[in-house]
């Protein structure tokens, strides 16, 4: 639970200006003490059409297993035309390799009649995705009835960005939110996923700029966050940066970093997330060769991209530093600040040129990075897949696995105390240990469903958002509460099709094995003890009451 208490006062101050418990001589909109240069960034021409929000498939139903991809492609070699891998920001920060996990129908921009040269995944995209496009059709909004009208194709298809990457043979991504901001080099034959963003930059030159702490520390001043995790906007942190005037010299540098952090990631099998977690762990633990290797070769590359700027008297003065994200292995607060300040001096200057050269319209507003805002959840009803992303919960496809299993459990068992639908996401989050509810072939299939899913990412560290889960499906009346039961609620259908999809073989042997444990809570089995005692600790770190 975070809690944020603002006071407002109308009129001028005249008093001291404290920021984070220290004296200052003033607080910008952006919660920073003011420097010897002021003003917002502007977006400039010479970033314009580089970045790119992957594809918004909008309907599940465009989505497969990677066994079923290749059973339509063993079935037809054609349908290799339309099956992808679909790369979103979970696999990029929780999979060692950063391969998908999954794949997707991608009929283009093709005609209805081309599609249908494809039968197969035709009949799969008609029979899962059309009604729900169809019933989308209903209401008044323009964009949505044309969504139903092309019900084969995605909403936003991303044409520009494919186009302009078609002769790349990799390109630079970045899951949107994350706590990490780390990029990644990665192959140009994937559907990217609506929360990926997509530069079409295939050197490492690029790469190392965008990686290094002078972005970090750009975007993280001049983006929103989502809790603790960067919200990463273009149009506020890319379109606005100003890049050296060339990063050939980064190549080198930049490759080495990429490689190492990928030799790292594969032999320890663990992903982005992990791997930075280690990166700025400053105990013993974590002074391994290949971390410490790894923090090297960032300051060799802060230190290069300091020098492609031109500013070699710079002092990043690299250390484990104390930030608004927690200890980090990074540059001082000092460096941060004057990195701040240089590079908004640079973005107004290459803006000024650019005006000079006519390529702004000088008669209008120019346009600036907005202020960070605090995210505002949209008080709708009845919400679909269909509605428009608002940026809040879920941000992840680990939460938006848990909102649809809930709704799973819900429809199946309807009436339970809201604590049993906890102990459920307790059982299928723990499965590797909680599986021993369960006997014989039900557990080996419950082990293999549940890790060919989201939930494989969990962390031990990590904590059940039921709070926020909860408020959502009763804001959008996929559930009921009544004193301490949940019940479906009247739109429950609807909004159900807004997450990601749940197996049925899944849901039946979660609801078997909190049987087992409702079974074991009323009469204790000496033998099975251990298994009761795994429960009940992970269900005391993992899910806080107040969340």
């Amino acid at each position: 639970l975070e809690i944020s208490i603002v006071w407002v006062r109308r009129g001028g101050w005249n008093g001291l200006y404290v920021l984070d418990e220290k004296p200052s001589l003033g607080i910008t909109a952006y919660l920073t003490p003011p420097s010897a240069v002021t003003g917002n960034p502007y977006r400039l021409k010479a970033n314009e059409c580089r970045s790119f929000q992957g594809s918004n498939v909008l309907g599940m139903g465009f989505v497969l297993t990677p066994e079923e991809a290749q059973n339509l492609i063993g079935k037809d070699t054609r349908n290799k035309d339309v099956l992808f891998p679909y790369l979103n920001g979970e696999d990029l920060n929780s999979r060692f390799d950063q391969t998908p996990t999954r794949w997707v129908i991608n009929f283009f921009d093709w005609p209805i009649e081309k599609a249908m040269e494809y039968p197969d995944c035709f009949q799969i995209v008609e029979e899962k995705v059309k009604p729900e496009r169809l019933l989308l059709g209903e209401k008044q909004d323009a964009s949505a009835k044309g969504y139903a009208r092309l019900w084969w194709q995605y909403a936003r298809q991303g044409k520009e960005l494919y186009r302009t990457i078609a002769d790349l043979k990799r390109v630079v991504v970045v899951a949107q939110v994350s706590r990490t901001l780390a990029f990644c080099l990665a192959p140009i034959r994937n559907v990217f996923a609506h929360k990926v963003v997509v530069f079409s930059f295939h050197d490492a030159g690029h790469y190392s700029v965008l990686q290094s702490c002078f972005h970090s520390a750009w975007a993280w001043n001049y983006t929103s966050t989502l809790r603790t995790d960067l919200s990463y906007t273009p149009t506020d942190c890319f379109e606005t940066f100003p890049f050296p005037e060339s990063s050939d010299a980064l190549e080198f540098i930049g490759e080495s970093y990429h490689s190492h952090r990928q030799a790292v990631m594969l032999a320890r099998k663990e992903g982005l997330t992990k791997t930075y977690n280690r990166f700025h762990d400053n105990s013993p633990n974590e002074a391994a060769a290949d971390i410490q290797k790894l923090r090297e070769l960032h300051v060799e590359m802060d230190n290069a991209v300091a020098a492609a700027y031109g500013w070699t008297d710079l002092c990043l003065d690299h250390g484990f530093h104390e930030t608004k994200q927690g200890l980090r292995y990074t540059i001082s607060e000092a460096a941060r600040r004057e990195v701040l300040a240089r590079l908004l001096r640079l973005n107004h200057e290459r803006y000024a040129d650019e005006v000079k050269e006519g390529l702004h319209d000088t008669k209008k507003k120019p346009k600036a990075a907005s202020k960070p805002k605090a995210t505002e959840q949209k008080a709708t009803t009845g919400a679909t897949l269909f509605d428009p992303d608002d940026g809040t919960f879920p941000s992840t496809e680990r939460d938006s696995y848990l909102c649809g299993l809930v709704c799973d459990l819900v429809k199946a068992d309807p009436g339970l105390p809201e604590s049993a639908y906890v102990d459920a996401l307790v059982i299928a989050l723990g499965y590797k240990r909680h599986k021993q509810l369960l006997a014989g072939k039900d557990r080996t299939e419950f082990e293999k469903l549940c890790k060919a899913t989201p939930l494989a990412s969990w962390d031990a560290a990590d904590k059940i958002p039921w709070g926020e889960l909860k408020n959502q499906l009763v804001r959008r009346k996929a559930i009921e509460q009544e004193n301490q039961t949940i019940r479906a609620g009247p739109a429950a259908s609807e909004a159900r099709q807004s997450y990601l999809a749940t197996a049925p073989e899944l849901v039946a042997l979660l609801r078997k094995a909190l049987t087992e444990l409702r079974a074991l809570q009323a009469h204790a089995d000496p033998d099975k003890a251990e298994v009761l005692k795994a429960f009940v600790d992970d269900k005391s770190q993992w899910y806080v009451v107040a969340a």
